[in-house]
């Protein structure tokens, strides 16, 4: 709209309330006057308020304390290598970006493997493109495979390692369809089959 036509609208609509205002006076001379619509305070009901809805009742309070707090059930696990949990094999690796990993670091997860899991290996391996000494390994144990049951397992064997492995990246996996567990042997150790 341009502005000429914007003000013509305005103009006319303010004319229109000018005409009824004329047209309220004419009706207030037929009718009497206003004070027959004025309605006192708790002359209506709460059904003029609600228009049509009927009002919810309040919530009551339960007596008592409140229920606690439901666990989702990975805040209710039992430690790695619980007999009640299903057997599966996982693979690791621990590095330390651009540094070397300790001794004390293979240490701590080599007796990871030793107290928790069914059995399993832990080496040093030197990467190739940073030559920075990591851990590669394998180990069967009691645990779930699932995506949240991994990423516990990853969060406890940091926490195992030195400075509660603040210093370190910790990558734990499942093993997939195609890996078994004396090929993966051979791969942490680099056996090959001599």
């Amino acid at each position: 709209m341009s502005g000429s036509k914007k003000r013509t609208y305005f103009e006319e609509e303010a004319q229109c309330k000018d005409d009824t205002s004329e047209n309220l006076s004419d009706a207030e001379d037929e009718s009497g006057s206003l004070d027959d619509f004025i309605v006192e305070d708790g002359e209506l009901s709460d059904s003029h308020y609600t228009r049509g809805r009927t009002p919810s009742p309040s919530p009551k309070k339960q007596r008592g304390r409140p229920p606690a707090k439901q666990k989702s059930p990975i805040e209710q696990v039992k430690p790695p290598g619980d007999s009640t949990y299903p057997v599966n094999d996982f693979s690791l690796t621990v590095t330390r970006p651009k540094a070397d990993v300790g001794q004390d670091a293979l240490n701590a997860i080599g007796d990871f493997i030793e107290k928790t899991c069914i059995k399993g290996g832990v080496s040093t391996e030197v990467g190739q493109r940073m030559f920075n000494l990591h851990l590669q390994g394998v180990f069967r144990l009691h645990w779930p495979a699932t995506k949240e049951f991994t990423q516990r397992l990853q969060k406890i064997l940091k926490s195992l390692l030195p400075a509660q492995g603040k210093l370190y990246k910790v990558l734990v996996k499942v093993f997939g369809r195609n890996q078994n567990f004396s090929a993966m042997v051979g791969y942490i150790t680099k056996d090959q089959g001599w």
